[in-house]
């Protein structure tokens, strides 16, 4: 597998991770019903281009261009679930708003390898509060025709009930790919463990998956102090 870098991650880095022999010997983790789609690394951008009417996108990482443009119908919501929002530069989605009323984009994730932010229209670019120390699991960006104001951001701290098959189909698979990697790249195992954690607190009907993050995470947690001790013995010998 390749060792995904703690920092300067790229799409090109989350790629190779995503297709390696390790990612790819796991069973259904990717997947397409209807409105629903799951997949261990999806190009977001592509996706939204498409100006879908509805859409659940769950993925482990979601790749993004440095200007995303795309415009979505009245009363579309697409909603996006990733651990890792990657791209190889700063990203503005720039939203063409509807000509009447209003449509949304909600975006769920934990670690940004770049600053994201939003545009609607001729309005100022705003620059997202997600990722790590934000408080934030997820945004609500609420675009309308209303040129005066056409981008609203609702910040959202806890994820609610959600029971498709797709959010649990991603799930399972984010917390096979943390089994997999427990010796092979704890930090990304212990990210896994800690975003399926994060997203299936009560009212998430899922708190068996829940349970079992938690379980890994403080397994690997405990891993990375025994080896940091090993080492530091190792250098001080």
């Amino acid at each position: 597998m390749s060792d995904i870098p703690e920092k300067s991650r790229s799409p090109a880095n989350w790629r190779a991770y995503a297709t390696s022999t390790e990612v790819e010997s796991i069973l259904l983790r990717q997947g397409q019903s209807g409105t629903q789609m799951h997949d261990v690394y999806l190009d977001g951008s592509a996706l939204l281009k498409a100006s879908p009417e509805q859409l659940y996108m769950y993925t482990d990482v979601l790749a993004l261009d440095e200007n995303t443009i795309f415009g979505l119908s009245e009363n579309a919501q697409v909603t996006i679930l990733t651990r890792v929002i990657t791209a190889d530069a700063p990203v503005t989605l720039k939203v063409i708003p509807p000509a009447d009323g209003s449509c949304a984009v909600a975006i769920y994730a934990s670690v940004l390898d770049q600053d994201v932010a939003v545009q609607a229209g001729n309005s100022k670019p705003q620059k997202l509060g997600l990722g790590p120390g934000s408080g934030h699991l997820g945004v609500v960006i609420v675009v309308n025709a209303d040129t005066t104001n056409p981008v609203t951001l609702d910040y959202i701290k806890k994820y609610g009930y959600d029971n498709r098959q797709s959010h649990v189909s991603s799930l399972e698979t984010q917390l096979r790919i943390a089994s997999v990697m427990f010796w092979k790249n704890t930090s990304v195992a212990i990210s896994l463990c800690a975003h399926v954690a994060a997203f299936t607190v009560s009212p998430s009907p899922h708190y068996l998956l829940n349970s079992q993050a938690v379980a890994l995470g403080q397994q690997l947690a405990a891993q990375a102090v025994t080896d940091d001790g090993k080492l530091l013995a190792q250098a001080q010998a």
